[in-house]
């Protein structure tokens, strides 16, 4: 099946055709993102043992100055935030938060004049100077559609949206999507992850035309 769906992609028959991104064809989104323009997306980790970008010149630098409440460096983006996490943490590069925390995409925060991102998150200004492929990403929902294509988003009625995996209880409840909640609910990254993609009535219409999903289902 996976196979059979990179088939696909590499036959020039890209999501992006018609108007959708290739992660409604399976897989991560950074796998989906880099099969349909060609480039490898960049992501803005946090360490988890000193709190800085993960990779950057900063990251685990000895001698650096320990914060007495956390452990992580003193001042970095992970500094008190990163709550003794045990892996590396992704950050937003929309809003600058931590992915997937409370505060990430919340409503009404201030941004800031610089970056854009939410003013003093850990990615505020960092995210575009120190990780710039990640701010380049596009955002995924769970249907498939990036965000930027999406009607609702350019009317101003919706921020953004997530992976069935990374959406909070929070946002699937705020949102009222029926395919987010079908995803968080099965547990999957996007509806083309899904054994019943091609027969699913829920993305029929919203957002997929019926002769795209038939298409599908004769390449599957």
């Amino acid at each position: 099946m996976k196979n059979s769906r990179r088939e696909f992609l590499a036959s020039g028959a890209t999501a992006a055709a018609v108007g959708i991104v290739a992660v409604s064809l399976g897989g991560s989104a950074s796998q989906a993102l880099g099969a349909a323009t060609g480039k490898k997306p960049g992501t803005c980790v946090l360490c988890c043992k000193c709190g800085q970008v993960k990779g950057s010149d900063l990251c685990c630098k000895k001698g650096a100055k320990k914060c007495s409440k956390c452990g992580l460096h003193k001042g970095s983006p992970g500094c008190c935030r990163l709550d003794g996490a045990k892996k590396p943490v992704c950050l937003c590069t929309y809003c600058g938060e931590i992915k997937g925390s409370a505060k990430c995409c919340k409503d009404g925060i201030a941004c800031c004049s610089k970056c854009g991102l939410h003013k003093g998150s850990p990615g505020c200004c960092r995210i575009t100077k120190e990780e710039n492929p990640c701010a380049a990403m596009a955002m995924i929902g769970a249907c498939g559609l990036a965000c930027k294509a999406c009607p609702v988003m350019k009317a101003g009625k919706c921020k953004g949206c997530a992976s069935g995996k990374e959406a909070s209880a929070a946002m699937v409840e705020k949102k009222g999507c029926k395919v987010l909640k079908c995803a968080a609910g099965k547990k999957i990254d996007y509806c083309g992850d899904c054994k019943m993609f091609t027969k699913c009535k829920k993305i029929i219409g919203k957002p997929y035309a019926q002769i795209f999903v038939d298409m599908q289902a004769k390449k599957l």
